[in-house]
């Protein structure tokens, strides 16, 4: 190679390295940019998420504590009923003396023993 073009041509691959440089430092510094778009971007939608998520539980826990509210009242209603029948057939089952005592009338195995003692007692 001709000294003449030597030193022209050095200038040039410099000149083009230059240029090289600065285009790989532009892509790089659009790349990050980029990056960190899509981070902001990625960070937002998480939060959003963990706002719906933190919604969503709420009202399942509401939801939970109104089913066991009403349960709790229907059993409590279930429970007045049973309460009230078995008031009502004890109430029932009371006899009033002439001497103005109460008695409670006796249940069928008890009347049925008192029927077997006393065929017992008879030798019957």
């Amino acid at each position: 190679m001709p000294r003449d073009l030597l030193l022209p041509t050095l200038a040039g691959v410099a000149a083009g390295l230059v240029v090289a440089l600065l285009a790989v430092a532009v892509w790089i510094r659009r790349q990050r940019r980029a990056a960190d778009g899509i981070l902001a971007t990625a960070r937002s939608e998480g939060a959003r998420l963990r706002a719906e998520a933190a919604r969503d539980a709420e009202a399942a826990k509401s939801e939970m504590l109104v089913g066991a509210r009403m349960e709790t009242l229907k059993l409590r209603e279930e429970l007045d009923r049973e309460v009230l029948r078995r008031r009502e057939e004890f109430l029932h089952t009371i006899v009033w003396l002439p001497s103005g005592c109460l008695r409670r009338t006796p249940s069928f195995p008890q009347i049925m023993g008192n029927i077997q003692k006393l065929l017992a007692k008879h030798g019957k």
